[in-house]
């Protein structure tokens, strides 16, 4: 029986690889979770901020939501909850781990910040050409 091996978190590769999976995985949740609850009539939020918001604040998903401006993430996402632990999801997306409630918070600028770090590199790529 061999064991997988898993690279420590502050190796750069790894973590942009993280980085991807998770801000994936927090979009996918949060786009599911507003499309579940709301539909795609014509009270559809078409910026993607303003559904992030309206999912965040009316707590649509138990493990994924926002107080007084702070998001509140009670699991890793199921995609790479093997390889990586909440303290580490805190680490990556400049967030704090409580330890005794087993959650991390990040503030929803921070966190609006990190889904759109992939968009936001892409356009600064596609700039340059």
């Amino acid at each position: 029986m061999s064991e997988e091996f898993v690279a420590p978190i502050g190796t750069s590769r790894f973590r942009e690889i993280c980085e991807s999976i998770l801000a994936d995985s927090f979009i996918r949740e949060i786009n599911k979770a507003y499309f579940s609850a709301y539909g795609q009539g014509e009270t559809v939020a078409s910026d993607f901020e303003s559904r992030v918001n309206i999912v965040l604040s009316s707590r649509i998903l138990e493990w994924l939501y926002m107080i007084d401006n702070e998001v509140i993430i009670e699991k890793v996402p199921d995609e790479i909850s093997a390889y990586i632990s909440l303290e580490e999801l805190a680490s990556i997306i400049n967030g704090s781990y409580i330890k005794g409630l087993d959650c991390v918070h990040v503030a929803y600028d921070m966190f609006l910040s990190f889904l759109n770090k992939k968009v936001n590199k892409l356009k600064g790529l596609l700039s340059l050409k």
